[in-house]
């Protein structure tokens, strides 16, 4: 068995078990005067102040998905905390953006302790689904970082630091072996001035049934029973969105992100900005300031009732009627109720793509309400049946004290009845090829610059062969059969695997018996090209949101027509979602042209 001295610094003893396959052991506390010990996650070596009760210390959010552009908010969060002189910093887990090439996760650290390193306290740290989500992020965890979880005491307070992906490699999941430690580990520790429990995932979020794959509420209720009456703090993260509520006087807190993606609001009560935290902790109270580069905010600045009510603001619903004279009219309607305890004001808004093609009832909605109030918006668009593309869409923006607190779409509405859709059945696929380098931050608006491995020309972009294998850089390819599951989507990761800034090709047929123009909706996960006949289609490329969908038309030609598909991959997870409006209910499909 695996054997770790915990350890005392100044004060702080480190009391950790074993993350070994056999379950962690219960050492004997050391009294040692350096946090450098064998593999506990944690940077810097300076020793801790021994104040016999007061201290603070320092919560660092989220980083991955931040990109390059936000380091200097990191380096500046930096620059303040080490202003602030903490005892010690932790983290709430994601440090890196993972990847399942060995090489980007050790170059993702080695970035990581280049700026964290800067630190002068010391930086404990816990794994998130980015960190230690797949085999080689978890042992590259164990094996360079430290212990996937681990416990501690310091000045009379008990701090339990959990792994929300210690079970599962697919979803959050403690796991039977964690959690009975984690129990006991409470059990031994009943007399803590105050207890911090951390976690990256918020494994309390236990309403959205989402958020209960692989049992980790239940788990959690066991941890949460073992706290008993005892003052104590939950902290996890995850969201990149700060969350304040209480339960039975104790605080359960999301810290939002230090430097990792985020769609920022200037509505703090959103939670929805760069932060960090400073803890404080006086007898048995912790008291938390959150504070934005710049900037201090109390920790209720962000309210989780504030944000249900908000999200519970707007329900839209839309309807399409085919008129008697050849069009279609589609309407599009916003009821408001307004709890969110002041004055919002909601607009309505349509867009239309082409002048002439989708005639909007009004250029704009407008209510505003008061806290209480109720209202209904509603918009309709007229148009042709024989002349529909581009699609209208509806987008709504929310305003709060005057400024834009949420904003929905814009939401693209379909003219045709989803009866009429046929999900593509099968295609045949080819891949992968490298694309190199991604820059979101260029993207929609200038993808050449975003992914120009897209636009490399490669021996596919010809289109549909025959199924020959193809040769590229001296590497043959051969085409393999790509099915849509009972959801209607085409995982690739099935098909080729997660591979990381990667291109692959799709081919599918079309038989029209005459010339007929049909809507063909289609989603990619994440960017994606396409051609009829050799020929892009109208508005067939997307550099957007994962599976944000798209109407456009297919200029069908009497007999066989090929469709042809490209597809990035820029990490994790990616597929398709295809599916052809039979407006003549006339088509037929199959996965290359010719066939019966």
């Amino acid at each position: 068995m695996k054997t770790y001295v915990g350890v005392v610094v100044s004060g702080l003893a480190l009391l950790a078990g074993s993350c070994a396959k056999q379950g962690p052991a219960v050492v004997p506390v050391q009294r040692v005067e350096s946090v450098a010990a064998a593999d506990l996650p944690v940077l810097g070596t300076r020793a801790l102040p021994t104040d016999p009760q007061k201290f603070s210390f320092v919560i660092l959010g989220d980083k991955s998905g931040g990109l390059d552009r936000n380091w200097p908010l990191f380096d500046r969060a930096v620059q303040e905390i080490n202003l602030l002189k903490p005892d010690f910093i932790i983290t709430v887990g994601d440090q890196i953006e993972g990847s399942n090439d060995s090489a980007s996760v050790v170059a993702q650290w080695e970035l990581y302790r280049s700026h964290a390193g800067r630190f002068e306290a010391p930086l404990f740290m816990l794994p998130g689904n980015h960190d230690a989500a797949d085999v080689m992020g978890y042992e590259y965890w164990k094996r360079n970082i430290g212990r996937t979880y681990y416990d501690f005491t310091y000045k009379g307070c008990y701090f339990l630091v959990l792994n929300t992906q210690e079970a599962s490699r697919e979803f959050p999941q403690f796991g039977e072996a964690q959690v009975a430690w984690a129990v006991d580990a409470l059990h031994r520790h009943p007399n803590a001035r105050h207890t911090f429990v951390f976690m990256h995932y918020p494994a309390w979020f236990g309403s959205d049934p989402e958020r209960q794959r692989g049992g980790i509420s239940a788990e959690w209720q066991r941890i949460e029973t073992a706290l008993g009456n005892r003052k104590y703090s939950v902290i996890a993260g995850h969201t990149h969105n700060l969350m304040w509520a209480t339960r039975d006087g104790n605080r359960y807190l999301v810290h939002g992100a230090t430097g990792a993606t985020l769609t920022p609001s200037p509505v703090k009560q959103v939670g929805a900005f760069h932060h960090y935290a400073e803890v404080t902790v006086e007898a048995d109270q912790a008291h938390i300031a959150i504070i934005e580069p710049g900037s201090i905010w109390p920790e209720t600045i962000a309210p989780l009732e504030f944000q249900r009510n908000i999200g519970r603001l707007v329900r839209v619903q839309s309807s399409r009627q085919d008129l008697a004279d050849g069009r279609i009219a589609m309407e599009v309607t916003a009821a408001l109720n307004n709890h969110v305890g002041d004055t919002v004001s909601v607009a309505l808004i349509p867009v239309v793509g082409a002048a002439g093609v989708w005639a909007p009832s009004a250029d704009s909605l407008v209510s505003v309400l008061p806290d209480g109030g109720t209202d209904s918006l509603t918009l309709t668009f007229v148009g042709s049946r024989d002349n529909w593309y581009p699609t209208p869409a509806w987008k709504m923006v929310v305003r709060y004290h005057g400024k834009e607190v949420d904003t929905y779409g814009p939401s693209p509405l379909n003219p045709f009845s989803e009866s009429r859709a046929t999900v593509l059945p099968e295609w045949r696929a080819l891949g992968t090829f490298p694309v190199g380098s991604i820059n979101r931050d260029v993207m929609p608006g200038n993808p050449r610059a975003g992914v120009p491995g897209m636009f490399v020309p490669r021996a596919p972009d010809a289109g549909w062969n025959g199924g020959a294998p193809v040769t590229v850089d001296g590497r043959t390819y051969s085409w393999v059969a790509a099915r849509p599951d009972s959801t209607g989507r085409v995982s690739l990761d099935r098909v080729f695997g997660i591979v990381d800034l990667s291109l692959a090709y799709l081919s599918t047929a079309i038989y029209s018996p005459v010339d007929q123009r049909v809507p063909i909706q289609i989603g990619v996960d994440n960017f994606f090209q396409l051609f009829l006949n050799g020929q892009m289609v109208p508005g067939g490329e997307a550099y957007g949101m994962p599976y944000e969908r798209k109407i456009l038309p297919l200029d069908l030609r009497a007999g066989w027509n090929s469709l042809y598909l490209k597809v990035v991959n820029n990490r994790g997870n990616w597929g398709v979602e295809a599916s052809v409006i039979d407006l003549r209910g006339n088509l037929r499909f199959a996965p290359y042209p010719g066939q019966n």
